[in-house]
């Protein structure tokens, strides 16, 4: 879809409400207030901020001023609202306790921390929990930045706790974070917040939603962490180098993979991969090919689609494009120097420093903060254009009966790319998914690959940076009555194809699928499952969205695969995930051809791995899976 109270009353109003729940609870009164059960049930506010972030994310007394304001509303509306489900009042408490850390108060940002773990355990480690609580110790003896002894006991502090995590539990951000702090510059951080967020205050005189309020403070917790970032990076090189001898890591999911062979007693299964399109010429030998269409620039097979060989590409309004592959534009003759970036920029994130890395690096320190942000954006752009591909390759992989359809989603239309959104662009974006999945049924496709993620927020956000609807309320209502007219189409044309299994991501938010309203992964349909992502030792990694929906989970975390032009690259994220569920379910496609969706679904839960912390989940075996069919390994 085209992403003034004083503390003293805000801690008083506090106590009323928390009072006022317990009496409730006790009591058994019946409990008035309007219920929260989706992101969509919070009532929209709005604050007049002004058309530039950048005082609000550098000027102390100018954050405090709006966080006080955001912090007093968010606890106000417990008085006459109450969410129902205690994860997302726990992530409500958190969201007033960031406001306070970032001013900071850590006192109040303590409060409300307490306040949301009475109601969900914190869980495991995380990097910024150890940082906050490093900094709410210092404060509590009275010391803060800037006085004398202050950086040298922050170190220690930092080091001691970071040292005394379950290594296990803090590996994977240590790596994140080693060298964060070589690209999240004050620079990058201008670069981002006069290109990203500033558009958005401009195309609405000056008055910022929640949602763009959470975009500030999100920049504003990225300026103030400049202090920490440069502490904390070489402390996770040390947790990590220190680690690295004595670490037993055992790769539960390598020896659960298996891999056909031609010999095996299979027949070909065609997969959709509904994506960012595929190269063809990097996975020939997996490619599905219409036997009714020759490469003579017509449309032989009379199916409204000319030379589509392997699949076709379509704007998200429904215009055919040649080829399976998004189109580049401008930024195709520097595809090479891009991609490199890209996927150094994932290197990085795994805590690798090598010859590329640096490049990248150094490339970034010569850029201002409008060229960072350009230049940022060129690089997600090739991104999403190698993201199908690599995709596809953990699809196919291991399968030589595997053959892809491909459908470029998304590709470029310069008509239609720019023009605002309205309710006809949802009906002819849902008319779009009904054709792509009426294209894979033709093709006789058993399961559909959906790597991406939409949601009304998405719409109402984009609404919002282009001054569409009026005020927030408003463009709410809005961007609701539009995103049904998308969601009803997708939902009744999956709903249409019983014979084909759908599988999506969950997402890499960190959030509850249900409550954000994710789509499709908040699709509840018999043929559709949802994949969240899981590391080589089956833990949950710290991105993967998660949801009662949720039912599988796979590797999602530095996966190999193939990109456009026959690189390759590693990257994680509930996008690697859900093909690793496509290649089982193709394999067991191949050699029970007669199996049904449900049926399918019935042997990946069974033959999974049990998570303790999610109930009714599982780590899918491709294993235990294949040998529940009766298929026997000819590999070896």
């Amino acid at each position: 879809m085209r992403s003034l109270f004083r503390q003293v009353v805000c801690g008083s109003l506090m106590s009323l409400v928390i009072a006022s729940q317990q009496c409730c609870s006790s009591t058994g009164a019946r409990d008035t207030r309007a219920m929260i059960a989706t992101d969509d049930d919070i009532p929209r506010v709005q604050y007049s901020v002004g058309t530039s972030s950048l005082p609000l994310i550098f000027d102390d007394a100018a954050y405090r001023s709006l966080a006080e304001k955001v912090a007093a509303d968010r606890i106000a509306l417990l008085a006459t609202h109450r969410f129902t489900d205690d994860a997302q009042l726990a992530g409500w408490y958190r969201s007033i306790a960031r406001l306070y850390a970032e001013i900071p108060d850590f006192a109040l940002a303590t409060k409300y921390r307490a306040e949301a773990a009475k109601l969900v355990a914190p869980g495991g480690v995380n990097l910024g929990r150890v940082v906050f609580e490093a900094e709410a110790s210092l404060a509590q003896q009275g010391l803060q930045r800037g006085m004398p002894g202050y950086d040298d006991r922050f170190r220690r502090e930092l080091r001691e706790r970071l040292f005394a995590a379950p290594f296990s539990e803090i590996r994977e951000e240590c790596m994140t974070w080693r060298f964060a702090g070589d690209v999240a510059t004050v620079d990058a951080l201008k670069g981002v917040a006069q290109g990203a967020t500033d558009p958005k205050l401009e195309a609405n005189g000056g008055i910022a939603s929640a949602a763009v309020v959470d975009e500030i403070v999100n920049w504003r917790q990225a300026y103030r962490s400049q202090y920490w970032l440069a502490v904390i990076g070489p402390i996770c090189g040390e947790v990590l180098d220190a680690n690295a001898a004595r670490e037993t890591r055992e790769n539960r999911w390598a020896p659960r993979q298996v891999s056909l062979v031609a010999t095996d007693p299979g027949v070909p299964v065609p997969i959709g991969i509904w994506d960012t399109g595929v190269d063809g010429d990097v996975l020939k030998d997996n490619m599905w090919s219409n036997a009714n269409e020759a490469p003579n620039g017509l449309d032989d097979d009379s199916n409204g689609y000319i030379d589509d060989l392997h699949g076709i590409a379509l704007t998200y309004s429904g215009k055919p494009r040649p080829g399976t592959l998004r189109d580049l534009g401008p930024l195709a003759p520097r595809y090479g120097e891009l991609v490199d970036c890209y996927v150094a920029q994932a290197d990085m994130l795994r805590g690798i420093d090598n010859d590329g890395v640096r490049r990248y690096k150094a490339r970034l320190k010569t850029l201002d903060p409008a060229a960072r942000f350009k230049f940022d954006e060129d690089v997600s752009t090739v991104g999403g254009f190698v993201h199908g591909t690599h995709v596809a390759s953990i699809a196919v992989a291991g399968n030589p009966f595997a053959r892809v359809v491909a459908v470029a989603y998304g590709a470029p239309d310069a008509a239609a790319d720019d023009a605002p959104p309205s309710r006809e662009s949802e009906i002819a974006e849902g008319e779009t998914a009904r054709r792509t999945i009426d294209y894979f049924r033709a093709a006789g496709v058993r399961v559909v690959n959906m790597s991406w993620q939409t949601s009304r927020a998405g719409l109402e956000s984009e609404m919002e940076r282009l001054g569409v609807g009026g005020s927030p309320a408003e463009r709410a209502t809005l961007a609701r009555e539009w995103f049904m007219e998308y969601r009803s189409r997708l939902e009744s044309a999956i709903r249409a194809c019983p014979e084909i299994l759908f599988v999506c991501g969950a997402g890499n938010s960190r959030d509850d699928v249900d409550f954000s309203g994710y789509l499709p992964a908040g699709l509840r349909l018999p043929n559709l499952v949802t994949v969240g992502a899981v590391d080589a030792i089956d833990r949950p990694t710290s991105f993967s969205s998660e949801g009662s929906g949720v039912s599988l989970y796979a590797l999602g975390s530095d996966v190999p695969g193939l990109l456009p032009g026959g690189r390759t690259g590693r990257f994680s994220g509930t996008s690697a995930s859900a093909p690793q569920v496509v290649s089982l379910v193709a394999k067991l496609l191949a050699i029970r051809p007669e199996l049904r969706p449900e049926q399918v679904i019935d042997i990946l839960s069974k033959t999974g791995e049990a998570m303790p912390d999610r109930p009714g989940a599982v780590v899918v075996n491709p294993r235990g899976a294949m040998e529940a069919i009766g298929w026997r390994d000819r590999s070896k």
